[in-house]
């Protein structure tokens, strides 16, 4: 669906791209930590760098999960007609992520606990 504040921008598109972008910070805040646990062991210095690494990339999916919630609002004050499906949609997307977010900040906590 066009947004009329932007001709040629798909409204739509554009905040799935982003809903994206947060699956992938997330799914390298998983990486990184799943490493720094296998690291540990074998090189505290590594495994903390890339518990730090996975750090910054839940910060990441954070600015990117608040900059989608900033723009399904806008959606409604703009009065655009895919707010409503956009908003179920994030909503439960947001649900999903949440999830996922605090099982990694679990794994946090649990490396935090070996060092």
């Amino acid at each position: 669906m066009k947004n009329d504040m932007s001709p040629g921008h798909d409204t739509v598109a554009h905040l799935a791209d982003i809903m994206g972008q947060v699956d992938e910070e997330l799914d390298g805040a998983k990486t990184y930590i799943k490493a720094a646990m296998s690291h540990r062991p074998i090189d505290k210095a590594l495994a903390d760098s890339f518990a730090n690494m996975s750090a910054q990339e839940l910060q990441h999916a954070d600015i990117l999960s608040n900059a989608v919630t900033s723009m399904v609002a806008k959606l409604k004050t703009e009065g655009n007609a895919c707010y409503e499906t956009m908003s179920r949609v994030w909503e439960h997307t947001k649900g999903r992520q949440a999830g996922y977010a605090a099982w990694i900040r679990q794994m946090h906590a649990d490396y935090k606990k070996l060092t």
